[in-house]
């Protein structure tokens, strides 16, 4: 499997730090980027084809979060601007309906991460319905060392609850910013402290970002035709 990450979360926040990741990819072996725009400040022409620069391939995410009738009101133009689009639930009631949202791609975990928050009870739903999960990793490089013991228990019993096997793990950094991005050989090496094998980390973050990345921007397409898709119009 090709080792080449995806860097599958980094936070941008004005085209020169777009610019800055680019140079920094090749050095940090990445050769895709998912980035969160929150000020909309990093425009795509062509959407909903990647952005590619200098050889890297540069696409859109929203991480939602919230009461899930303001998700809903949201989700539709969300959808239509965001080659991927996860929830970050509040409780199992919350995640059971993302998962079952056509419109949403996956749970987003980060360091609230706990049995009942994670909605870990739809383990069955996201493997039936092929969705993904995120676990956001950034807690464990920016908390306090007297809290990192109870991040990696939390995210150890998310990856009990799973099957690294049948379900659609991505693990990200969670970069606020290029100079924060991180090496897939350091994501790979940190896993494994909470549950991932080494055959199973290349997954996480190289092939599974890939492959719903092609997907949805294949759902995108103006003619795109398949069944069980979310289309985004204007009407």
């Amino acid at each position: 499997m090709p080792q080449k990450t995806v860097e599958f979360n980094l936070t941008i926040s004005s085209p020169q730090d777009l610019q800055k990741a680019v140079r920094l990819a090749p050095i940090l072996d990445i050769s895709t980027i998912v980035i969160q725009d929150p000020h909309d400040r990093v425009l795509f022409d062509g959407f909903p084809e990647p952005l590619i620069i200098e050889e890297v391939s540069i696409y859109r995410k929203t991480v939602l979060r919230g009461e899930t009738r303001r998700i809903q009101a949201s989700l539709k133009q969300v959808r239509r601007s965001n080659h991927i689009v996860l929830v970050e639930p509040e409780d199992a009631k919350q995640a059971t309906w993302a998962v079952l949202e056509p419109m949403v791609d996956g749970l987003f975990i980060s360091h609230g991460a706990s049995g009942k928050e994670t909605g870990l009870n739809v383990s069955t739903l996201l493997r039936k319905h092929e969705k993904v999960i995120e676990i956001d990793l950034s807690p464990i490089f920016l908390e306090r060392e007297d809290k990192l013991s109870r991040i990696l228990r939390a995210y150890r019993r998310i990856i009990q609850k799973l099957n690294p096997r049948t379900h659609q793990i991505i693990l990200s950094s969670g970069a606020r910013g290029p100079w924060f991005m991180r090496r897939g050989k350091a994501l790979r090496g940190l896993s494994k402290t909470f549950g991932l094998s080494i055959e199973q980390t290349p997954y996480a973050t190289t092939k599974y970002p890939r492959d719903i990345l092609k997907t949805n921007t294949e759902k995108l397409s103006p003619g795109y035709q398949g069944g069980g898709i979310w289309v985004v119009t204007d009407e």
